[in-house]
């Protein structure tokens, strides 16, 4: 029986995103000749009577995304609802796990957590509980959401730490796209501070998602002159598709000739979980893909898995989410002397698709130094046969790691800067965040930066 997930895609960043998610998975499991509709993983099937006369015994049967979508404002719902049901042939949303308002959250973190957390928490669980309810195995949830406005941060936060109390058994990942570092949310730095240290409270696992990086991939590796968000949002599910498609786990003993997985095909997100957030002081993960590359190029462009892995690996041990301009001047001792300029990880999970996946020698993702001296077992490596959105080849690590310590280092002394001046903190008083909040959150993230800083 196939585990589900549930979806929550809140704000309009959350919605738009989880939607290009869903449209590359679902695009995906098509083009593999997926027998009888979608999986059951992130869909479920809804039975109706027809009301016309040429359906078979008067049956239709529609395909709903296992999601909940939230926003304040309903312009965004309303249009995502209108779409799916008129220009996708794969899917549509469910009007009835969709919840909306007219108020919108001006991006005021703390209107979104108490507010608007407190008003309408309750229904939003509702309409979440009853997709949870149609999973014949429910595992746990997925959560899309920005971290500069108010309603994907503030809300979204309120809405983690509701899903955690209520569904303490199940897995909380939440999916988190940073703010460019010249925003135009002015507060950015304060949502950004106050979303990430709640979260780190009741979230498994923060995966995050820089703009700035998904706006320099299009751009120099895409060749998109002028990106929208519809190409960066394409860019991020590309990306987390990537990891969340079915794939056998492989071995990285050599002398481990089972393959570690049985042949039998896994839906990875919970596996994810288990493997990269199993210590409760350490959450914060990036993912990193190779090749990027235009789709156009495809059929002119030749890889190889030593080359696609060896950027990958340069990626992850220099922390930069580009497999271009990379710096090949940082290496890794492996003796008893570590060079402490390379980012170091908890742990890592190497997803690898397409062509001779199984047989990629990945040793050297295995390599001791990469890892702090007490860790187990820190890397997990799934393979699938099958392409991966026409690339022959393609690789994704999705890695704990201290990668997220510059930008969180950036965001803290901005927000300190601002909090110092007492600027905009009014606003958040006012809805009912208190200056023991603040100065909690403050904590929370020094915190966490030195905890990874230790490694």
């Amino acid at each position: 029986m196939t585990s589900s997930v549930v979806s929550l895609q809140v704000g309009q960043c959350g919605i738009q995103l989880g939607t290009s998610l869903l449209e590359t998975i679902a695009g995906e499991e098509m083009n593999l000749g997926s027998e009888g509709g979608l999986s059951d993983t992130f869909f479920r099937q809804q039975r109706l009577v027809a009301s016309d006369s040429y359906s078979i015994k008067g049956v239709i049967q529609k395909t709903h995304p296992r999601s909940v979508l939230v926003d304040m404002e309903p312009k965004v719902i309303a249009s995502t609802v209108r779409s799916s049901g008129n220009e996708s042939p794969l899917f549509t949303f469910d009007p009835r796990s969709c919840f909306a308002k007219q108020s919108g959250s001006g991006n005021n973190w703390a209107r979104g957590y108490f507010e608007y957390g407190s008003q309408y928490g309750d229904d939003i669980l509702d309409k979440v509980r009853r997709e949870v309810e149609k999973c014949d195995m429910f595992r746990g949830f997925l959560v899309m959401q920005s971290l500069a406005g108010g309603t994907g941060s503030g809300l979204g936060a309120r809405l983690a730490q509701l899903l955690k109390d209520d569904f303490q058994s199940s897995f909380l990942l939440n999916h988190c796209v940073w703010p460019y570092e010249s925003g135009e949310v002015i507060v950015q730095n304060y949502n950004t501070l106050l979303t990430l240290s709640h979260l780190h409270d009741c979230s498994d696992g923060i995966i995050v998602t820089e703009n700035e990086t998904l706006l320099q991939t299009c751009k120099r590796r895409l060749d998109i002159a002028r990106p929208t968000f519809d190409d960066l949002n394409k860019v991020a599910a590309k990306g987390l598709a990537s990891v969340l498609l079915p794939a056998e786990r492989q071995s990285v003993d050599p002398y481990d000739f089972g393959g570690g997985g049985g042949g039998v095909e896994q839906n990875l997100l919970g596996d994810l979980v288990e493997h990269l957030c199993s210590h409760p002081a350490f959450k914060m993960l990036t993912l990193k893909s190779a090749p990027q590359v235009q789709t156009k190029a495809l059929d002119f462009t030749e890889f190889k898995w030593t080359t696609i892995l060896k950027w990958l690996r340069q990626m992850l041990i220099v922390s930069s989410s580009l497999d271009e301009t990379l710096d090949w001047g940082v290496k890794i001792d492996s003796g008893s002397s570590i060079n402490r300029v390379h980012c170091k990880s908890m742990g890592n999970f190497l997803v690898l698709r397409g062509r001779g996946a199984f047989d990629a020698d990945v040793t050297t993702f295995a390599d001791k130094a990469l890892y702090p001296s007490w860790a187990s077992d820190p890397l997990r490596v799934m393979c699938s046969k099958e392409s991966f959105l026409k690339h022959e080849m393609f690789a994704t690590v999705v890695s704990n790691s201290q990668a997220s310590i510059v930008p969180m280092r950036k965001v803290l002394d901005k927000a300190y800067n601002m909090f110092d001046e007492k600027a905009y903190v009014h606003h958040y008083e006012r809805c009912g965040l208190s200056h023991k909040d603040m100065e909690y959150a403050f904590a929370n993230i020094e915190d966490i930066i030195a905890k990874y800083e230790s490694l």
